[in-house]
């Protein structure tokens, strides 16, 4: 009788562990946010610091983006997790496609949108989307050279395609703000020969005096993979022989590989994701609804960094803050014009 009693206990006991532990390792209760990413170190980088940031507060599903992600099977793995929320880095379009292609009057979690490039305009065709603007703004990028120099940094050229002309007029005016005058050159990016606009864009804005150059994260202009021509019959004769700072949006074009800038003043990648976990949290309190008229927020953490073998002028004492750039980065094997 005993026996028979103790090995129900023991019965009892083994059913128990194993329910606990299916409940341990089964489907989550809590709220998923589905992330659609693309797979490099920066985006990783941006995740991480979501994810710390989170505290487990969610079940987060990833769709890594490549060669062969297509809207159907992100659509399966949409309504596979039916999450409360989705995180876009960099692959708008991907998403917007996948909205449109959904019937009409579908109903679409809350998105934000990060690391992408120009995001206010391009955010707008997305429904129930918000984000953070991605590009360093002149009253963070252009103080951050101007303090370096005992030269004067008064007068900042920019060569930057139609696309960006809204955007260029925004930074001339918070420029004034700085007392610092942003001249421009727009150059068309459909027509042929863009390297020679570019490159006389820049004797131009020489002509003109400017004191510095700052370079746009401007696609179409530093398409090098695509399109050696801008770099080897474009930027690099243009700049030749400037002796004022150039200021990029872009580390690697700080690089030693292709030296476009002596600067860079770029995202914090781990901020972005801890201000992406910010906004997500904000919409989970007022039930999973973006506020309305809620604008695109701004990043303020950036990372400021130098390439200390580009620099020919003599520096003040560099601010603690900014960084020497040590990172290795892919060759792009530019054509040279020499």
């Amino acid at each position: 009788m005993f026996a028979t009693t103790g090995s129900r206990i023991v019965c009892s006991l083994v059913l128990l562990f194993l329910c606990l532990s299916w409940l341990g390792t089964g489907a989550s209760d809590k709220d998923v946010v589905l992330v659609l990413r693309p797979a490099s170190a920066q985006f990783d980088e941006a995740n991480r610091g979501m994810l710390g940031h989170f505290e487990e507060e969610f079940e987060i599903v990833e769709v890594i983006v490549g060669k062969d992600t297509t809207i159907k099977n992100f659509t399966e793995k949409f309504y596979e997790v039916n999450p409360k929320a989705v995180v876009v880095m960099e692959d708008i379009d991907l998403y917007f496609d996948f909205q449109k292609a959904q019937p009409e009057g579908a109903k679409f979690p809350p998105c934000v949108v990060l690391m992408v490039s120009f995001a206010e305009d391009r955010i707008k065709k997305l429904k129930n989307a918000t984000g953070i603007l991605y590009e360093a703004q002149a009253a963070t990028s252009l103080p951050a050279i101007r303090s370096l120099f005992p030269q004067k940094v008064e007068k900042v050229g920019v060569i930057y395609s139609s696309q960006l002309e809204h955007f260029f007029k925004l930074q001339k005016d918070k420029c004034a703000d700085e007392r610092i005058e942003l001249v421009g050159k727009m150059v068309d990016e459909k027509k042929k020969n863009l390297y020679k606009q570019i490159k006389n864009g820049l004797k131009e804005l020489r002509k003109k005096d400017v004191d510095a150059i700052w370079v746009f994260n401007d696609n179409p202009l530093l398409a090098f993979h695509k399109n050696s021509d801008l770099w080897g019959w474009g930027w690099d004769p243009g700049l030749d022989g400037f002796k004022g700072p150039v200021l990029v949006s872009v580390a690697s074009l700080a690089g030693d590989q292709v030296p476009l800038g002596q600067f860079a003043v770029v995202p914090d990648h781990a901020e972005l994701g801890k201000s992406a976990a910010d906004i997500i949290l904000d919409i989970q309190e007022g039930g999973w609804i973006i506020p309305a008229g809620q604008r695109i927020r701004q990043l303020y953490n950036y990372a400021k960094l130098y390439n200390q073998k580009g620099i020919k002028r003599k520096l003040k004492k560099v601010p603690m803050d900014m960084k020497v750039l040590e990172e290795e980065w892919e060759p792009l094997d530019p054509k040279s014009r020499r």
